[in-house]
């Protein structure tokens, strides 16, 4: 054996859940054509989005509940204004099971 050459590999892995709930919540501002590259998130909406994020899904108690917050503050193809998303994944549970 040398030093700092790994010779064997070993994981533990989880079982998959029964169970994998997952799915995406987008906020998008309106916009026409020209107007897109001008637009911008709305203060008062995204800080709604924000407050629910945290009381609601930052800390869940129950571990099996991931919610990712993802802001695309600018316009990034044509049509398309800045938008929020939210990614909830539930493991080994329904959406209904998972409510704080």
């Amino acid at each position: 054996l040398f030093p700092g050459v790994a010779v064997g590999y070993h994981f533990n892995l989880v079982k998959l859940p029964q169970v994998l709930t997952e799915y995406v919540a987008k906020w998008q501002v309106p916009c026409n054509g020209t107007e897109c590259k001008r637009a911008s998130l709305d203060k008062a909406m995204s800080a709604s989005i924000v407050r629910v994020w945290q009381k609601h899904y930052l800390t869940h108690p129950d571990r099996r509940v991931h919610v990712v917050l993802d802001f695309h503050p600018l316009s990034e193809a044509p049509g398309e204004g800045p938008y929020i998303l939210m990614f909830f994944k539930f493991i080994g549970m329904q959406q209904a099971d998972a409510e704080p």
